[in-house]
């Protein structure tokens, strides 16, 4: 039969047991048999020694218990974590593999192309309240959870309307540049040429300036998908060793 797992802490506690419970023995043995008998000298100086004796007993019975109530609070705590890590994989799981499509997705797509694949694949949309779909995709997941991954998705569809809305803007110019070249007054043609340009380059000014607010938007995501798979990880890990464990007490509990 396998043996329980026990801490050199518990087992030191429980060699300490043991002893305070043989000597507890032998000093109730001893005195009985004196105080039955004729211990003569011995029962003498035992009687003189007797609330040493009795003090001795009283601590190591305090031993005894605080060593019982330790166990019994160990043994909550152990439990109290596998309830709580049992009740978080499941958000945690839901998580991870909904930010997985949405990333995939991402980085398949320049800046200015995020917010339309978003929502061919995904149904997220800038006007429509990303909480909604986090709702929808992560349902148990704790709260905490869900603002922190409405916050993030928010920054980065921000940015990403932000820079599509621009390269939108630059394209109507560009069209705007191939009617004005067919114009027949060449002044006129050159002024609004001229001026479309200018337009455009203004606008990139504004996307190469906001690009670095998208890329910090979706790292801090990635970032948020590393540190979530990694509690998965570490929780799938803990939660058998903690089940073998607190099974492995009750049983010697029973036993």
């Amino acid at each position: 039969m396998k043996k329980p797992y026990l801490s050199q802490t518990e087992r030191s506690a429980g060699a300490l047991s043991t002893l305070c419970i043989v000597l507890g023995a032998i000093f109730g043995a001893t005195w009985s048999a004196l105080a039955l008998g004729h211990g003569g000298e011995l029962a003498a100086v035992l009687k003189d020694y007797q609330a040493a004796i009795g003090a001795a007993v009283a601590v190591c019975a305090a031993f005894i218990a605080w060593h019982n109530v330790s166990r019994q609070l160990a043994m909550n705590l152990l439990t109290r974590e596998e309830d709580r890590i049992e009740e978080a994989l499941p958000g945690l799981r839901q998580t991870s593999e909904f930010l997985s499509r949405l990333i995939s997705t991402i980085e398949l797509e320049r800046p200015d192309g995020v917010i339309a694949a978003l929502q061919h694949h995904h149904g997220l949309r800038p006007d429509i309240d990303s909480a909604v779909m986090i709702e929808m995709n992560m349902a148990l997941a704790s709260p905490t959870l869900k603002r922190r991954i409405a916050d993030e998705l928010h920054r980065l569809m921000n940015a990403a309307g932000y820079l599509a809305e621009k390269r939108h803007a630059q394209a109507r110019n560009a069209e705007a540049i191939m009617v004005h070249s067919l114009s027949a007054d060449p002044a006129d043609r050159e002024w609004k040429v001229k001026t479309a340009q200018n337009v455009i380059d203004e606008l990139e000014k504004a996307i190469r300036q906001n690009e670095p607010r998208y890329r910090s938007a979706l790292d801090t995501l990635k970032e948020t998908l590393r540190e979530i798979k990694a509690k998965i990880e570490r929780f799938e890990s803990l939660l058998p060793r903690i089940r073998t464990i607190v099974e492995e007490r009750i049983e010697a509990a029973a036993s």
